[in-house]
């Protein structure tokens, strides 16, 4: 996972909490370098909401993301190359 230079030295948890209310966005290939680079040449297949918390209690190693609206109607079509998680104010 890339994650943008101000939140390097974030926790798990401290992400998890960040991403209360963000979204989750699946783009098509051609991925920035890092996300501190805006997206700039992939297309938007669909972006998910999360809800709050951003995630349910843990099963033992694994934890599922709550959404707002899970399926989402997908914005294009293409082959999914990454996704980009940002803060309700739109922070990557």
């Amino acid at each position: 996972m890339n994650l943008a230079s101000e939140f390097a030295n974030c926790s798990i948890e401290e992400i998890k909490e960040h991403l209360n209310g963000g979204t989750l966005s699946i783009y098509s290939v051609a991925r920035p370098l890092t996300a501190d680079i805006p997206v700039d040449r992939s297309g938007l297949l669909a972006t998910f909401t999360f809800a709050a918390p951003a995630f349910g209690p843990a099963d033992g190693e694994n934890e599922s993301p709550n959404f707002v609206a899970n399926p989402v109607a997908a914005g294009s079509v293409g082959t999914p190359g990454f996704a980009r998680a940002k803060k309700a104010d739109g922070t990557t």
